[in-house]
Formats: C-alpha cells, sequence, structure tokens
C-alpha cells in the first residue's frame, strides 16, 4: 500500500515507477537477485538471479502452475478415478516441469570480500529495485554525463531499459584501459571523462574490508591481506603494533594497527590481494596450512570481479566454469582508512599503486595539511587544509580514479591549491603501454595500497579497498563467453580457468597481456546519447547493439527521464532488527537517490 501511494503520488508529479529487470546496473541498482550474508566473513552481498526470469524459465514456471492447478483439481474432483489417465500424465508432466525449474535455479554465490562460495538454494529470489524516474525533466534541461536513464530500446520500443548516459549528441566516445575519453564534436583530440567527488565515491565498488575477515582463514594460517611491511622483518622495531578481535558471531576477526612514533623513519603497512579460490577453501578443510604451503601463496593484481556476476545455476554447477569476469586488471582504486589520532605530531602517509607508479598523500598532522604528489613528476604538488585539528577520530579516503587523485574527511572532499588532475602520458611515457609493474625492489601492482606512519602516534581501526568501475571496449560480445577486451593472445583470457587467470594475475612475466587492450569508438551525430551499465561485464549497452539494425546510440526521442530514487528495495518481510514476520514492511535502509 505505501509503495502504491508513493507511486501514485510522484506520477501526478511527473515521475513515474520503474522496476529494475536486470544486473546490467548492479551494484548501482539491483535487478532480479538473492541478498544474502556470508556464512564466513559476515559480508552482506548481492548475486544475480535474473536468469530465473528469463522468457523460456517465466514460460516454464506459468506453466508449472497451470499444470499443478489442473492436477489438484482433478485431486479434489468426487469422480478422481475417471481422470486417472490425465492424472498420470499431468504427474508426469508435472514432474518434468519441476525438474527443469530446478535446474535453471540460482543455487550459489561467491562473497567480494573472502571469496567463500555459498549455497542461496534456500534463500528467496528478490525482484528488481523499484525506482521513480522524472519524465518532465528533460523538456526543460538537456541531460547531463553521468546521469542515470530509462529510455525506450532502440530495437524494441515497448522495452524500456536503463543505463548511464555517458555520451552527449555530436561527441565521440571512446573505452580504453578501463576508462571513457571524449571527443568533443569541434575537437580532434580525445580527454579523459571525470567524475565529480560525489559521484567517483558513490560507484567505487568494494574490494576489501578489514570488519569482514573469516575467522577461519586466520585459524588455518591463510595469510592476512594488510600486513607490516615490507614483509621479511625489516625495520620492525618501533613500528606497528597489529592486533586481532573476533567478531560478535565468533566467525570474523577485525584487524587493529597501533604505532606509538617511538623511532624515526616511516613504517608502512600494505595490502596485498591474497584471495583465496573455491580449491582453496576445499583444501583448508583439511586443517591448517604448513609454513611452506603459507610460502606458495601469491598476491594476486586486483581486477574487475564482481560478486553479483558469481550466480551458478544447478545445471552449470556440474561444470567446471570459466571465470565469469574477473579478467581485467584495475589500477583506479581508493583505500579508507577509521584513524584515532592521539597526539598532534608526525605525518600519516596515503599510498596508491597504479603502473609501478606511487600516488601519495602525506598528512601533516600538526598543522592538518595534506600535500599530494606522484612518482615521476617532481613539479606536481597539490597543498590544502584539513579538518585534521588534533586528536580525534576520522575517517580518511584517498582515490587516484579518472586520472586524479582525491582526498575525502569524515565524507568531505578536502579543496587544494591547484588541480589534482595529471597527465596520464606524462606519468607512464605511453598511456596505451601503461601496465601492472612488480620488481623485487618494489612489489608496486601486488601491493597497490599502504598506509605509512613517521613519528605519529595513531591507532587505525578499519581498514577499506576499492575499485572503480572497469568499462570494457567490446563492440560484438563473446558469443556467450565472459566479453573482454583483449586482442591478440589476450583474447585467451576469457577461456583460462579460475586457476590459470590466478596464476598469470600473480606473475609480472606474463603481464605484457595488458598491453594487448584494444580500445572502442562509439560516434554520435546530432541527437544521439550513449549509453552504458555499471555492470560493465554483464551489460547489453551500447557497445553491443548491432550497428547494421539500430546503431550504438538513443535518440533523443526514445528518452523517458532520469532515475532519481530507490523507493523500494525488496522488503525483508519482517520487522527490522527482529524475526518478527511482516510481510512488506518497507526495507528503509536501502532507500537511496540514484547517482
Amino acid at each position: 500500500m505505501i509503495a502504491f501511494v508513493l507511486a501514485f503520488l510522484f506520477r501526478t508529479f511527473e515521475a513515474e515507477a520503474f522496476v529494475i529487470p536486470t544486473g546490467s546496473m548492479a551494484p548501482t541498482l539491483q535487478g532480479m537477485h538473492k541478498d544474502v550474508e556470508c556464512p564466513q566473513c559476515d559480508a552482506r552481498y548481492q548475486a544475480s538471479a535474473s536468469i530465473e526470469a528469463e522468457d523460456e524459465i517465466e514460460r516454464n514456471r506459468l506453466e508449472l502452475q497451470q499444470v499443478e492447478t489442473e492436477l489438484r483439481r482433478i485431486e479434489s474432483a468426487p469422480n478422481r478415478v475417471a481422470f486417472y489417465r490425465e492424472e498420470a500424465a499431468l504427474r508426469s508432466r508435472t514432474d518434468g516441469l519441476r525438474h527443469r525449474a530446478a535446474y535453471d535455479q540460482v543455487v550459489t554465490a561467491t562473497c567480494p570480500m573472502c571469496r567463500y562460495t555459498m549455497s542461496v538454494v534456500e534463500r528467496p529470489t528478490y525482484n528488481g529495485d523499484r525506482i521513480l524516474v522524472n519524465k518532465l525533466l528533460y523538456d526543460v534541461k538537456a541531460p547531463r554525463r553521468w546521469e542515470v536513464v530509462v529510455f525506450k530500446f532502440p530495437g524494441d520500443a515497448k522495452m524500456n531499459y536503463i543505463k548511464r548516459l555517458v555520451g552527449l549528441p555530436g561527441e565521440t566516445v571512446r573505452i580504453d584501459q578501463g576508462d571513457l575519453f571524449i571527443k568533443a564534436p569541434d575537437g580532434n583530440e580525445f580527454h579523459i571523462a571525470r567524475k565529480s567527488p560525489r559521484l567517483t565515491r558513490a560507484t567505487l565498488q568494494d574490494v576489501h574490508d578489514t570488519q569482514y575477515q573469516p575467522a577461519f582463514l586466520a585459524e588455518r594460517n591463510w595469510p592476512s591481506r594488510w600486513q607490516v611491511w615490507p614483509p621479511d622483518g625489516r625495520d620492525r622495531t618501533g613500528g606497528w603494533l597489529v592486533g586481532t578481535a573476533v567478531g560478535a558471531a565468533a566467525r570474523d576477526v577485525a584487524q587493529t594497527f597501533r604505532i606509538a612514533g617511538a623511532t624515526p623513519g616511516t613504517h608502512w603497512i600494505r595490502y596485498q590481494h591474497l584471495v583465496p579460490s573455491a580449491q582453496d577453501w576445499d583444501a583448508l578443510e583439511g586443517g591448517p596450512l604448513t609454513p611452506d604451503q603459507v610460502a606458495q601463496i601469491r598476491p594476486q593484481l586486483i581486477t574487475d570481479f564482481c560478486a553479483y556476476n558469481t550466480w551458478t545455476t544447478r545445471d552449470q554447477a556440474h561444470y567446471h566454469m570459466p571465470p565469469r569476469g574477473g579478467l581485467h586488471w584495475v589500477g583506479d582504486l581508493m583505500v579508507v582508512a577509521d584513524v584515532v589520532v592521539r597526539a598532534a605530531r608526525g605525518h600519516l602517509l596515503l599510498d596508491l599503486v597504479e603502473g609501478g607508479k606511487h600516488f601519495q598523500c602525506d598528512i601533516d598532522l600538526a598543522t592538518a595539511a595534506a600535500t599530494l604528489t606522484i612518482q615521476g613528476l617532481d613539479d606536481f604538488a597539490a597543498r590544502g587544509s584539513t579538518p585534521l585539528g588534533g586528536p580525534g577520530h576520522y575517517r580518511l579516503g584517498f582515490a587516484n580514479v579518472n586520472d586524479q587523485l582525491f582526498l575525502w574527511v569524515n565524507r568531505s572532499p578536502v579543496q587544494f591549491d591547484r588541480p589534482t588532475t595529471y597527465d596520464a602520458s606524462a606519468v607512464f611515457g605511453d598511456r596505451h603501454q601503461i601496465r601492472p609493474r612488480s620488481s623485487s625492489e618494489d612489489a608496486g601492482d601486488l601491493a597497490p595500497v599502504g598506509v605509512g606512519a613517521q613519528e605519529a602516534n595513531l591507532e587505525i581501526n578499519r581498514l577499506q579497498v576499492l575499485r572503480d568501475v572497469y568499462y570494457i571496449a567490446d563492440q560484438s560480445g563473446a558469443g556467450g563467453q565472459p566479453i573482454s577486451d583483449y586482442d591478440g593472445k589476450g583474447r585467451e583470457m576469457a577461456g583460462r580457468t579460475q586457476e590459470g587467470l590466478a596464476r598469470l594475475l600473480s606473475d609480472p612475466t606474463a603481464w605484457d597481456v595488458f598491453t594487448q587492450r584494444r580500445h572502442a569508438d562509439f560516434p554520435l551525430a546530432d541527437d544521439q546519447f550513449f549509453v552504458l551499465g555499471d555492470n560493465s561485464a554483464f551489460s547489453k549497452d551500447g557497445r553491443l547493439w548491432p550497428l547494421e539494425q539500430f546503431g550504438h546510440y538513443v535518440e533523443r526521442q526514445l528518452l523517458i527521464g532520469k532515475a532519481m530514487f530507490v523507493y523500494w528495495p525488496h522488503s525483508w518481510n519482517r520487522i527490522p532488527g527482529t524475526s518478527i514476520p511482516l510481510p512488506y514492511f518497507p526495507n528503509f535502509a536501502d532507500m537511496k537517490v540514484v547517482r
């Protein structure tokens, strides 16, 4: 009733309700999905279940309902024996439809934090988010880049699609190395498309969070992702002290990092992407790892892995499926640190690595001044004043996204005395040769996030690593295989096993493959727009629409409006914080503005 009233009121004022049909905009917006909590680390996440709503499956489901209804009619008939042949046929048909439905059911999903693959058979499948769309807005103002829009699909005007608008009339959009570049209508060069601090933060995706670390992995000696650096034990005297605490449910372990600043020099902790595979999880059931086994575990590059795409049907569970995404290295990262400053002295450093280059933020805890620097750009030094006014609890965020550095303190962006954008060609020599790097002297992209302290007295209670959206430069799809933007030998990436992909991502000698990424250009005429899904690996958007049929663009006349608000995420069907059932009770916590 509440949802109906809201939808009616907003429709009156030129807004209309719209249900998200698929996961092409995940994790920003959810299509039909499973909403689960990992039994190992307690992280909540979503996995697509849109396959359960595909046309053939839906027809089978409806037919099953009809057959079951007819079967119940016969069972309750007073002269049931007269229908024994019909009843036998219906029972046989029911068994067949139930068997088929079971094989099309989503049965497993994989946690984004600890990579544990869990059964979701008993978890309900929820419908997509219900959103409000402003249908009047584009009658009075032009659409803007990065807005989430609803439009009529160019291939079938009866179907409504929702994507993120990234290209405007007259522009040429280029997808290259996961980023978007724009050539203006009267321009000759492409320039990277950047987002505001708010939108940048809103579209980043989780990689790791120290609040969600399984106690089981620690008990089995699986190495922690955040470690005192360097890992060989040098320079640890007077440095970081690492503490662990078991969570309330005794399933997860939280880390804390303390330093008193009693000795000179800069002391570091760094993140390594030490992700266990499904095979690792199975092996760990046999007992703790030996020191030799721990030494064989290798960190990997951070990729565009997305938990939303890890769904597996009962039918697929019988086969060794190749990785569904996660094929592309992502260098645009963010670190978030919850810091307790105990004394207004010393320096706190935040460090991000992309392509072997270090991007750093140095915060003077005595003056609250922040300085941004980039390795190899001696003339780049942006300075700003932060709210770190002495001892206290602060949430710091530092990001390197779309060739721009950002700093947030307590969720507010810090302003600097000069632009924090940079020219990637000046940093790397040639943008098209950007690739991950690692050596014995500098772990580089295999330890891409660091936090340092220089004569500082502080404590870190939580660390998060996030990544940017990676847009895949594909124009044709891959015939059932995961899409990718690799050319030449790089095309083999899509067919690798999970073990083979993990080996490549941990082996610097194999990383020339990342120089074999193609780019894709999409020119637009007047009144044409280009749209993409945030879930690039599973989005049938402007990239993949057949050019010979209706082109890669959306005509202005097909735009319906701007997505404004998720007014009805799925209900938990109970009173929040209790187990008291209450169907359709509003899920206020997941209501949000669409960004």
